[in-house]
């Protein structure tokens, strides 16, 4: 996600109070230009796109796990509560979060790491958190993974391949570059050195939260990665470099556990030419993986409609690929209903954009039962809060359900009653 973004602590009530638009699970109706086939077109593309050449007969669906996964990134949690922040369920008894989230229908939860988020000067609690804790190292992560696990939840593990964030260019609509920096202590490796480092680091993770009873379901090697990670020498200038250092992760997950599924992760959600363009070359550089995420926000990758649009072609196009929204979270813009084409919110809209269940809405509906799920970002923390400061979910003035009353949290519960989980 967006170092750069401007956190609020608090949700306005005029921008949830005049929510009044309900969509139907599986039944995004705006197609890009019409219909799927115009937006392949539009992108400029013929369907003769290689297809992912390890169609394993489940399409990289874990049949243990959740028929649909109703996600969340929580990874800032235990700063919060370190802090002594606590949380409390919509019976106002304080419980553990991840027991609240899955009273409510969460079933799959997404924490990142970084490589050494105490790196001078560059690190993620060096520069941004201003802490000596260390906070999204593999030890923390651990801690966070086996809470997950313990509460029955998914677990999909976001490995940045950074010391802090790594990101993709114009992340929420900013002009800027990628932020794909390559940690401290392997800045100056060359490329064979490089991989070496990726699978050793990668390999030793995943191995770390095995013996912690943190397990991951799922592996997402890099953040944001269309533009490449591990710069300058991961760059999708050189597609053969930046396939032996994700195929370097893959192989250090594997080694520990071969049935762990693989994500690539990128931040194309409305770009249909571009995500198509960035899978054909993984593809004809030798990388295999089962699930693709995508990043979605309407200030960088444009109206729902147009994510719809995109895995809707990808899902024809890649057959033995599943996809996942893998951030999503409502803006300022999208809560207040300013629409406006320069807004940066929906502008297939009428008044506010319920991104929470349009994001929801278009994975489930993915043709063929491709879309695995959807995660909302850092609801604990970011814009649209399911907590007030207090931790508490009732807040009559900040967290209401604009759909059928209660606190806001339990609009997960109908998305999970209407998926059928």
């Amino acid at each position: 996600m967006m170092s750069k973004r401007i956190f609020r602590a608090l949700v306005p009530a005029m921008a949830v109070a005049c929510w009044t638009t309900a969509y139907n699970v599986g039944t995004e109706s705006t197609i890009k230009n019409g219909s799927p086939d115009a937006a392949v077109a539009d992108a400029g593309r013929s369907d003769a796109s290689p297809t992912h050449p390890d169609a394993a007969a489940d399409a990289g669906i874990d049949s243990s796990g959740p028929s649909f996964y109703l996600g969340v990134d929580v990874s800032r949690v235990q700063e919060e509560e370190d802090k002594g922040k606590v949380f409390y369920d919509t019976d106002g008894t304080e419980k553990d979060i991840f027991q609240i989230l899955k009273n409510h229908g969460f079933n799959y939860v997404r924490l990142r790491a970084f490589v050494d988020p105490l790196a001078p000067e560059a690190g993620y609690d060096t520069a941004w958190v201003k802490s000596t804790t260390g906070y999204c190292d593999t030890a923390h992560t651990a801690t966070m993974g086996a809470r997950v696990k313990a509460a029955g939840m998914g677990f999909l593990l976001d490995l940045h391949m950074s010391d802090s964030w790594a990101e993709p260019p114009n992340q929420l609509g900013q002009p800027s570059p990628a932020v794909q920096v390559t940690p401290v202590a392997w800045q100056g490796d060359t490329l064979s050195q490089l991989v070496t480092q990726v699978q050793t680091y990668t390999n030793s993770v995943v191995t770390q939260l095995v013996a912690a009873n943190a397990r991951p379901d799922m592996v997402q090697i890099g953040n944001g990665i269309e533009a490449g990670m591990l710069f300058p020498l991961g760059s999708t200038s050189n597609w053969a470099n930046l396939a032996q250092l994700i195929n370097a992760g893959i192989a250090g997950v594997k080694a520990v556990d071969s049935s762990i599924k693989i994500m690539a992760q990128l931040g194309l959600c409305g770009d249909n030419a571009g995500t198509r363009t960035w899978v054909d070359n993984a593809i004809l550089n030798g990388v295999t993986f089962d699930v693709l995420g995508e990043s979605c926000y309407t200030q960088a990758q444009g109206d729902p409609s147009t994510w719809q649009a995109n895995f809707t072609v990808l899902a024809k196009t890649y057959p033995s690929l599943s996809f996942v929204i893998s951030e999503y979270a409502e803006s300022f813009a999208d809560l207040s209903g300013d629409n406006g084409p320069d807004s940066g919110g929906c502008t297939s809209t009428t008044g506010p954009c319920n991104v929470w269940q349009r994001a929801s809405d278009i994975a489930f509906g993915i043709p063929e039962k491709k879309g695995l799920g959807a995660f909302v970002w850092e609801p604990t923390y970011f814009d649209e809060l399911l907590f007030d400061d207090a931790g508490k979910t009732v807040d009559p003035t900040y967290l209401p359900n604009p759909f059928d009353g209660g606190a806001r949290i339990q609009l997960f519960d109908q998305m999970a009653k209407a998926y059928g989980l």
